[in-house]
């Protein structure tokens, strides 16, 4: 990594979590007013399969001044990328490690014969430098997604449409009913925004790896498997609230309530644990009326996070091997986890 700024980078280990953690909190007062990041994201996505080894931190006089990490989707052209700085940290810090993540997303692409690597990266709107600096060295954004909330401080009215059942996975979910959630997420968000195929192998990794996982809903219309929904515990320790990680519904299963469906009876079991609340992230560019859909359940938006994207030439590679290029739409239902700042 070359910097325009003094610093000593090295490899992100899983011991630097609370230094991660330090960081972040550091950069979400400086933005936000107030933390917004808690331990727990910081635990999942250092214990992501997919975190690439050559994601760094720049270490300063009792701190990290910076941190740059990158996700790649097994045997794709895409990656989720994510770079922080200090509020005090060195100028020139942000450019040169968006210049590292560049670095570490061409190896990544020419690993995977690709003549592309498509990147995307999130940003609260409010974070001015971050942004700027991400449209110095090429992104664009893409589209924006709300953080929406729902209190849990009265009685969820049960929402039953005909035809429609609802029913909970097993604690912990049986192997075909994770192989059945991953069947209707891969076939639901084909052309969502960011969305990149897996196998099952590699999705249930990613699934296994979390220590925070919630419940898993399945959906049926007129007998016929039709959507499911994946809660997460990330926003416990903060903010005592239930998290809806993903929820899709089959293009010919859409327009029954099954959505409305689900996401009440979610709600309906995070306030029988106790929580205060429901957020989940959405796509605000959706067509398909996801936002009113949320708003329909009594979400509000308290907050937006903006996506920003950048397509990079992988030196040596014919543009016939360009990989299958994450679409720029969601078609249904939003999906973020922390790596969408929660």
């Amino acid at each position: 990594m070359t910097a325009a700024a003094p610093a000593r980078p090295r490899p992100l280990r899983p011991d630097d979590a609370d230094a991660v953690l330090a960081l972040l909190t550091a950069r979400d007062v400086a933005v936000l007013g107030r933390a917004d990041t808690s331990a727990q994201d910081v635990r999942v996505d250092l214990a992501d399969p997919d975190l690439d080894p050559r994601s760094c931190v720049v270490e300063g006089e009792g701190r990290l001044e910076g941190m740059a990490r990158v996700w790649f989707d097994a045997a794709t052209g895409h990656a989720d990328v994510d770079v922080a700085v200090h509020p005090d940290a060195p100028q020139g810090l942000l450019a040169a490690l968006l210049a590292h993540v560049d670095e570490v997303a061409r190896d990544g692409g020419g690993a995977r014969g690709c003549a592309e690597m498509v990147l995307d990266h999130h940003a609260y709107e409010a974070d001015r430098p971050l942004q700027d600096a991400l449209r110095a060295a090429g992104y664009e954004p893409a589209t924006s997604f709300s953080r929406m909330r729902r209190e849990l401080d009265r009685p969820v009215e049960r929402v039953r449409p005909e035809g429609v059942v609802v029913r909970r996975a097993q604690d912990p979910p049986t192997d075909e009913e994770l192989r059945l959630a991953h069947a209707l997420h891969q076939a639901s968000f084909a052309d969502h925004f960011g969305f990149a195929p897996r196998s099952y192998e590699d999705w249930r990794a990613a699934w296994q790896a979390r220590d925070d996982r919630g419940p898993v809903w399945f959906a049926q219309v007129d007998g016929r498997d039709a959507g499911f929904l994946q809660e997460t515990e990330e926003l416990v320790e903060e903010l005592d609230a239930g998290y809806v990680l993903r929820l899709g519904v089959l293009r010919a299963a859409r327009g029954r309530g099954v959505a409305r469906a689900l996401l009440t009876e979610s709600f309906r079991g995070m306030q029988r644990r106790g929580r205060v609340a429901a957020v989940l992230h959405v796509d605000v560019a959706n067509s398909t009326g996801a936002l009113a859909l949320y708003e329909s359940v009594g979400m509000r938006p308290v907050l937006s996070v903006q996506a920003w994207r950048r397509v990079l030439a992988v030196p040596g590679r014919a543009p016939d091997r360009a990989p299958d290029r994450a679409p720029d739409r969601a078609p249904d239902l939003s999906e973020a986890g922390s790596r969408v700042q929660p």
